[in-house]
């Protein structure tokens, strides 16, 4: 069973996180716990290193089930909230604490030299900054997909 790491936004192509729109650099996250065993609990420390400094944490347990992974992380921010003794500054949580929970399926096929990566994700946010709102004012859980798309080939 492969492992592979869940996050809270999608991935740039250099390595970056995409957040409010801005590229966001980020140290890779730090495995501090994991098993091959079902389910796979993890713990991934992830630091800020461009405009907004400070760690979060993502706290995920994931199971493997025939071609899909499953997985479900919280994530914590230690951090990244924004400063309010310094309103100017720029943060990617409206408060520090749990901001979110992730429910995600994933799964994989390759087609020749390409793979493609299809995801679903269900979000329940408690930060102001991670909450779906709606056009009345209410907030409601965010629902969303995507997928990854990757082809290699061996030169020579």
């Amino acid at each position: 069973m492969a492992e592979r790491p869940f996050r809270a936004a999608p991935t740039h192509p250099s390595g970056g996180l995409w957040a409010g729109g801005q590229r966001r650099q980020h140290l890779r996250g730090v495995r501090l716990v994991g098993t091959a065993l079902p389910p796979s609990p993890s713990l991934a420390v992830y630091y800020d290193v461009a405009d907004v400094k400070g760690p979060y944490l993502e706290a995920s347990i994931g199971r493997a089930a025939g071609a899909f992974d499953f997985g479900a992380p919280a994530v914590y921010s230690a951090g990244q909230e924004i400063n309010a003794s310094a309103p100017g500054e720029v943060g990617y949580f409206a408060e520090s604490g749990l901001t979110h929970v992730d429910f995600s399926a994933t799964t994989s096929f390759d087609a020749g030299g390409l793979s493609i990566a299809p995801a679903i994700h269900f979000q329940i946010s408690g930060d102001a900054a991670t909450k779906a709102i709606t056009a009345t004012g209410t907030s409601r859980p965010k629902f969303w997909f995507g997928f990854a798309l990757s082809w290699s080939s061996i030169l020579g």
